[in-house]
């Protein structure tokens, strides 16, 4: 099989209420991703469209970008972490050269919490109301009380991922916070509080892949180590909601084909799709970047800072900036920038970062290993 690196990467303006078309901003992180790799649109000969909008035609995007390319995918409703699979799969075999993929969803024009009501009645639940949050909310209880943590332990989360999004020029959210602000803040659902919620976010992301022979020839350039794809158990009550299990079975598929022995040595950083601070600290968990009975005292001593030994979300994570369709790709984007030197915040030497994006209820899961030269 060829290896697969990334040459492009590109986020357009996050915004609460973008006056833009969801064509538009999608537009907007293609074209930015398309220069940063310095190519022509016509060298891409396969596109892959992760779309948030109920709405979009699929050829609306490719006829304003004026793209041609050979083969064209077109997904709905999903994050463009998990399009990105289509992508690397097609070079791969050596059906593509060059891929594009665009994630891209206007959270003003969608309620993604009634959109997640219809997944709850998908799978049997809908008599109950069950959407995202209120499951999330159960989810944390039982994680907490499993962990014997509280609530400032989930606010020392958010303090640290608005501390880095405040240095992020691409972060939605910019604004430090205090722990006293975060306490106070309303509950949504017990224990979830206000200011422990993604914002909601207009936004697009957009990556290029290419064949090995290509990014060598590039100044710019990250490598796919390996992913792995798990999908849970279709009824959520038939899962340990305190455990990401779906993700840990993903995180050992990507890991075992990137050749990682043991992720806490090998893997250096992490952007984790979080959207909720106890949703970072399982997938840390997931990760297998912390041993399980290990959590609470990294929690405290700042090794999930930027500076610190474990740097996690350096770029804010979600609770920054959460565009649907494209908050994973992102995190994949982010890990690049810092293997490339385009954002040098991490105090150590990097070699491999590893990014992850899920579903509500968390029961598809896909991680990406990427690494620098």
């Amino acid at each position: 099989m060829l290896r697969v690196g990334i040459i492009g990467i590109g986020i357009s303006r996050q915004e609460e209420k973008s006056p833009l078309s969801d064509i538009d901003i999608a537009k907007e992180a293609v074209e930015k991703a398309i220069k940063y790799a310095e190519i022509s649109p016509e060298e891409i000969d396969y596109f892959v469209e992760c779309s948030f909008s109920s709405h979009t035609k699929i050829s609306d995007l490719v006829r304003r970008l004026n793209l041609k390319p050979k083969l064209h995918t077109f997904l709905r409703n999903i994050d463009g972490a998990f399009g990105a699979t289509y992508a690397v799969m097609k070079i791969m075999s050596g059906e593509s050269k060059i891929a594009l993929v665009v994630g891209y969803g206007k959270s003003s024009e969608t309620d993604i919490r009634h959109l997640s009501v219809s997944y709850g009645r998908l799978n049997y639940l809908g008599k109950t109301g069950l959407d995202f949050v209120n499951f999330t909310a159960i989810q944390a209880k039982a994680f907490m009380d499993r962990l014997g943590i509280g609530e400032e332990e989930l606010g020392i989360i958010v303090i640290k991922n608005r501390r880095n999004g405040a240095d992020n020029e691409d972060a939605h959210i910019r604004e430090k916070i205090i722990l006293e602000e975060i306490l106070t803040s309303p509950y949504v659902a017990e224990p979830i509080r206000k200011l422990m919620m993604p914002p909601k976010t207009d936004g697009a992301a957009a990556i290029i892949f290419a064949r090995g022979d290509i990014v060598k020839t590039r100044e710019k350039r990250a490598w796919i180590d390996g992913f792995g794809v798990n999908i849970g158990p279709y009824y959520p009550g038939y899962e340990d909601i305190a455990h990401l299990n779906s993700l840990r079975y993903a995180a050992r598929k990507a890991y075992k084909n990137s050749g990682v022995k043991n992720p806490k040595r090998e893997i250096d950083f992490a952007e984790i799709m979080e959207c909720f601070p106890h949703i970072e600290l399982m997938s840390i968990e997931a990760l297998e970047l912390v041993a399980e009975k290990r959590l609470v005292k990294p929690i405290h001593d700042g090794s999930f800072l930027k500076e610190g030994k474990l740097p996690i979300n350096p770029s804010g994570g979600a609770i920054c900036g959460n565009p649907p369709g494209a908050v994973g790709l992102i995190r994949m984007i982010e890990i690049v920038k810092r293997l490339v030197g385009d954002k040098m915040d991490i105090r150590k030497s990097l070699r491999r970062g590893v990014a992850n994006a899920w579903t509500p209820f968390h029961q598809y899961n896909v991680v990406w290993v990427i690494a620098g030269e």
